[in-house]
């Protein structure tokens, strides 16, 4: 090969390496100007991340779906509601823990604002800014008499940015502890009368297991923050079921 060629040959080569590196570094500081400018967009937002793994989670329980044509149907969502109060089968089929939701035939759960409105309970307004809205169960029980506990399953959402996110959620379910009756027994104590004043009194709620209060004579509710979960319920034994189908016997 005679010294053009070698020289033209490397001339060649060398124009191509300068082209490859002039574009690697190009993109590299191109994906690295995009990537600060989505920072700066979102620096002020709560942020949701991917939640915790946990074994045997609730999406790998089996539902009872109770359905509806349309999930803002307040008739339709409350009758549901009612089906699922009502069903006095569906402990044996599930060990004596049902999880349940209001859904249509598509398995949209029906959100919980909807069922507050419909069903005519309320969810204290600081902790629910921390719920997923779309992803919550409807609990069954057992306890040692064997007469049926219902309880609430609540999703809280998780941020990127919350500082001090469990904080807060211990902080505002004692804030609600005093209304929680009022505000719950439609769900905690379906088909119960209570008189007015026993859903005025304000309740004190104490350290055991679980935060506990005594609602009447021989009721009570209790609730458990675990992880990314809040569980209430009628019964101390229905949270220790729910807790343990959660996250298992580990």
């Amino acid at each position: 090969m005679d010294r053009k060629k070698i020289i033209a040959i490397s001339m060649s080569v060398s124009f191509i390496a300068t082209a490859a590196i002039f574009y690697y570094f190009y993109f590299q500081g191109n994906q690295a100007s995009q990537t600060s400018n989505a920072t700066g967009k979102s620096q002020n937002k709560l942020e949701l991340k991917t939640p915790i793994a946990v074994s045997n989670n609730i999406e790998n329980s089996s539902n009872n779906f109770y359905y509806v044509q349309d999930l803002k149907n307040s008739e339709e969502i409350k009758k549901a509601f009612n089906e699922y109060t009502n069903n006095k089968s569906s402990l044996a089929q599930n060990k004596q823990l049902s999880w349940n939701r209001i859904a249509n035939k598509e398995k949209e759960e029906v959100s919980l604002d909807d069922l507050s409105v419909a069903v005519g309970f309320k969810i204290n307004d600081k902790i629910s800014t921390l719920f997923n809205k779309n992803e919550y169960d409807l609990i069954i029980c057992s306890p040692e008499n064997s007469s049926q506990s219902y309880g609430i399953v609540l999703e809280v959402d998780l941020f990127n940015n919350y500082p001090d996110l469990y904080q807060d959620e211990v902080n505002f379910m004692k804030t609600w502890e005093g209304s929680m009756l009022s505000d719950l027994h439609e769900v905690l104590f379906p088909g119960v009368n209570f008189s007015q004043s026993e859903l005025d009194k304000k309740l004190e709620f104490k350290d055991g297991r679980y935060r506990y209060a005594e609602v009447k004579a021989g009721g009570s509710m209790y609730y458990e923050i675990i992880d990314d979960y809040i569980i209430i319920s009628s019964s101390a034994l229905c949270v220790d079921k729910t807790s343990l189908e959660i996250f298992g016997s580990d």
